[in-house]
């Protein structure tokens, strides 16, 4: 059976390719930020259960997308967007989580991988050791069963 492998690679290999994300991590909440080298926007494959519906194999995955905090050391003149890059990091950790959804929903895959639920993201503020916001979404994804008896 390798259908885990199927499912949690072709995950990685979507955020790895798009153009917006350029580190992809997979382990622990938190091991989110222990890597002093990481290069964000990042994103972040957590595991969270799998099941066995009738010939599939159902994987949940937490993915989480953050971006480092910036604080500007000048004055703050708008008190809306403050002195940091929060909105811009919301904005683009959440755009990086629906092309996901939007590709996943919407490719043809060797593996008829396919997304058995409709994902809420949940933002992440100023988190982590490195001040870090975006969101993360959990979500199924479902692959058939290739599982051999003999």
């Amino acid at each position: 059976m390798n259908s885990y492998y199927q499912l949690i690679n072709f995950l990685k290999d979507q955020l790895i390719n798009d153009p917006d994300v350029n580190t992809v991590i997979h382990g622990l909440a938190s091991d989110v930020d222990l890597e002093k080298k990481n290069i964000y926007p990042l994103a972040h494959i957590e595991v969270l259960r799998a099941g066995f519906p009738q010939g599939l194999v159902r994987v949940d995955f937490k993915v989480s997308v953050l971006d480092q905090r910036m604080v500007s050391k000048q004055v703050i003149t708008d008190k809306f967007r403050k002195n940091d890059n929060e909105i811009d990091n919301l904005n683009l950790c959440l755009a990086i989580l629906n092309k996901l959804v939007f590709y996943i929903r919407n490719q043809n895959n060797e593996f008829d991988i396919e997304m058995i639920n409709e994902p809420e993201a949940e933002p992440i503020l100023f988190e982590f050791g490195n001040t870090l916001d975006g969101w993360s979404m959990e979500f199924n994804l479902i692959a058939t069963n290739n599982v051999s008896l003999c």
